[in-house]
């Protein structure tokens, strides 16, 4: 799998992952072909900004595009962050090979169920 410079870099080294707890609004996601897991967590603070905290399991790719969304996601509303293209900010970050396109669909997933609460 090619991955850009700069996915190849949230590959090598993610954004911290970690869960934020029981308050945070949940979203999960798999992908059942390859067996990926996404579990993403959102928690506004006073200010309605908010924290994203995550934990995958799966291929480089999907590894790749949480680490970028969740910093790319770090502090924005939940306004915001419901318009928040996936497959743009993938697009202009280098873009996915064939094997690796589920990752942005995966997370994608798991932001519409975590900002559905």
């Amino acid at each position: 799998m090619a991955l850009s410079d700069l996915l190849a870099r949230h590959l090598q080294n993610p954004q911290p992952a970690g869960l934020l707890g029981p308050h945070a609004d949940v979203g999960q996601a798999t992908n059942a072909a390859c067996g990926d897991e996404l579990r993403l967590e959102l928690e506004a603070d006073p200010s309605g900004r908010l924290r994203v905290g995550y934990r995958v399991r799966g291929c480089g790719a999907l590894v790749a595009v949480a680490s970028l969304c969740v910093e790319r996601l770090q502090g924005l509303t939940a306004a915001e962050a419901a318009a928040f293209d996936v497959p743009a900010v993938v697009a202009a970050a280098g873009g996915l090979d064939r094997r690796g396109a589920h990752a942005a669909r995966v997370f994608e997933r798991a932001l519409k169920a975590a900002l559905a609460g």
